[in-house]
């Protein structure tokens, strides 16, 4: 949950290279960012700047001085495609700035939480509830995790007045932990299988094709 001052409101979140530039957001950092920049949210994920880094933008603006939630997911792709932006819980239309990412941008930087990039990136407002999860977000979950009511709050309104987001937290936590045992079984192989074919799918090994010739 993010609730910024004015639109540039800096680094919400960040696991990069710091630097001591005094000014602007240092974009060539290896690493990862999400940052507000323009009242535009920002995702760089960054090996080594220009030629090995992946640039992407939101076309809309963040409004300023109100709460609002931010979902930024990575599918490990190393493709500007992989990165999907969720304000409110609602998918948001980017666009590619840099799209050359090839190599992975891990480092042994701390997370930081309102900042990275330098002390002129401070995060300018409030941030609340950061998290990081071990995997893939899908758009239903990211609806989910901007569901700020309770469980009983949301149990307690009346069905046709639950939104989209709540009614999909209600029936996660159904699924996850009061449905009956079977659901819940078949509830935990499903997530599994998912996890095994994503497993499936990185160990495919890549090999980098220069021009295709005249005859395979």
């Amino acid at each position: 949950w993010v609730h910024p001052r004015g639109t540039n409101g800096g680094a919400i979140i960040s696991r990069m290279v710091e630097q001591d530039a005094d000014s602007g957001f240092a974009s060539d950092s290896e690493g990862y960012s999400v940052h507000l920049k323009g009242g535009r949210l920002h995702v760089y994920l960054t090996k080594r700047w220009l030629d090995d880094a992946l640039r992407i933008e939101t076309e809309t603006t963040l409004a300023p001085d109100r709460w609002q939630h931010v979902t930024v997911t990575y599918d490990g792709s190393r493709l500007a495609a992989g990165v999907k932006v969720f304000v409110n819980g609602q998918p948001q239309k980017t666009r590619v700035l840099l799209d050359e990412l090839n190599q992975t941008f891990q480092n042994k930087q701390p997370l930081r939480v309102g900042a990275g990039g330098g002390p002129a990136n401070r995060f300018h407002g409030l941030i609340s509830d950061a998290r990081v999860y071990g995997r893939t977000l899908t758009a239903e979950e990211a609806g989910v995790v901007a569901a700020a009511e309770s469980l009983t709050e949301l149990a307690a309104l009346p069905a046709p007045q639950r939104t989209a987001r709540q009614l999909a937290k209600l029936r996660t936590a159904f699924l996850e932990s009061h449905g009956p045992e079977p659901l819940r079984a078949a509830h935990r192989g499903h997530a599994a299988l998912q996890r095994q074919r994503d497993a499936l799918v990185e160990s495919f090994p890549t090999t980098m094709v220069m021009e295709e010739m005249p005859q395979p």
